[in-house]
């Protein structure tokens, strides 16, 4: 039996269904982090918080692998106090990459994840020296101490404890290998938490329709919407839109000032509301370049995407991606080198050979294979 680790989020439902499909009856889903705002798992009957009563009564002697889907430090605290009271402590560990999981980790051992014109990195330096009285630097201290001691703990976890990592591929792998020890580590497996059809929806036997541009796709920091600024902003469009959107992303003061540097493009359009799916994945469609200024995993299900429907795809030459694409065969551009490529065409063999790629590999057929894999390892 399988136990999963989890916490309230949007994805999290989608998984604990596809699981239970390849292994009706055979898994554990323990809620340890539940949601401040939005609340996904409520009413789902597969899952069991972990300050429940119901907790007692799980078969806890056919637990043979637990999935930790999203590496926090309370997840780690409780596998620790589960291993203790149950005496789980060799059972197999399986990590679910999430990325934000990883990224913050890597970044402060010195991965570059903003881009040195980045406001948000003015922001955060600001925020930590605009208030020098005892009381804020007694906080400050206090919070650096526990981030570390967090750091510290999971870099263990992640080198003594866990078996087997999910994540997109070796490339992305071999990135965090050069930040953080994986000893105990058997394998990489591959899971994808959006089948490509769920993800295309309606899209599924449709193509490009349109011209405008996408740059990025959400206000977090981590899009580098200046970066891309300072590369495209001479750029001839035509007369194509260029979409930003910033519906979701936590600080408002970035927004702000990408909403406004972006606002003086005649034909930049802010979005700042979520759109329903079907209209969101309408605007893809009308998009026929999309520029990603990452220099981490992000923006993935819009990125296949928009490889499956034809579009041009620009990633930084910063981000794994670009070597993973390549790896994987796909057609892409780099974001560094738009203005010598913009023009430049995708053929139709280049779509063909696009689509094939992205279905062959992130299938909900493929995904079914990759949780039946899982669930035997």
């Amino acid at each position: 039996m399988i136990l999963h680790l989890i916490h309230d989020d949007k994805v999290v439902p989608r998984m604990i269904s596809q699981f239970e499909e390849v292994c009706p009856g055979n898994n554990v889903f323990i809620c340890v982090e539940r949601a401040c705002d939005k609340n996904y798992l409520n009413d789902n009957p597969y899952v069991i918080y972990s300050d429940s009563n119901k907790v007692n009564s799980i078969s806890w002697k056919e637990i043979n692998k637990i999935c930790i889907h999203y590496l926090s430090y309370s997840k780690i605290r409780y596998f620790y106090k589960l291993c203790l009271k149950h005496n789980l402590s060799k059972i197999k560990v399986v990590w679910f990459i999430w990325s934000g999981d990883v990224y913050d980790i890597i970044e402060r051992k010195g991965y570059r994840l903003y881009s040195s014109d980045n406001s948000y990195l003015k922001i955060r330096k600001y925020t930590i020296e605009r208030k020098r009285s005892i009381k804020s630097y007694l906080k400050g201290l206090s919070l650096n101490i526990r981030t570390s001691i967090s750091d510290i703990v999971r870099c263990y976890f992640l080198d003594k404890r866990v078996d087997y990592i999910v994540c997109n591929s070796k490339d992305e792998f071999d990135l965090f290998s050069k930040y953080i020890k994986f000893s105990r580590c058997k394998g990489l497996l591959k899971y994808n938490y959006y089948p490509l059809e769920d993800t295309l929806g309606s899209l599924v036997d449709k193509g490009i329709d349109g011209s405008s541009i996408i740059i990025g796709n959400s206000a977090s920091e981590s899009n580098n919407h200046e970066y891309v600024l300072s590369i495209i902003k001479d750029l001839d469009i035509g007369g194509g839109k260029m979409y930003v959107p910033l519906s979701y992303g936590e600080n408002a003061d970035y927004v702000k000032i990408v909403e406004e540097k972006y606002s003086k493009l005649p034909n930049a359009v802010i979005l700042k509301k979520f759109l329903p799916l079907a209209d969101y994945q309408e605007l893809l469609r009308s998009c026929s370049t999309f520029v990603y200024g990452n220099f981490r995993s992000e923006a993935w299900g819009n990125i296949l995407v928009a490889l499956y429907l034809g579009g041009k795809v620009y990633v930084s030459k910063y981000s794994f991606l670009s070597k993973y694409l390549k790896t994987e065969g796909y057609k892409f551009f780099i974001t560094e080198d738009i203005k010598e490529t913009f023009k430049t065409e995708l053929t139709k063999e280049e779509k063909r050979n696009n689509r094939r790629i992205a279905m062959d590999s992130w299938s909900g057929a493929k995904n079914k294979k990759n949780v039946e894999y899982i669930s035997s390892v």
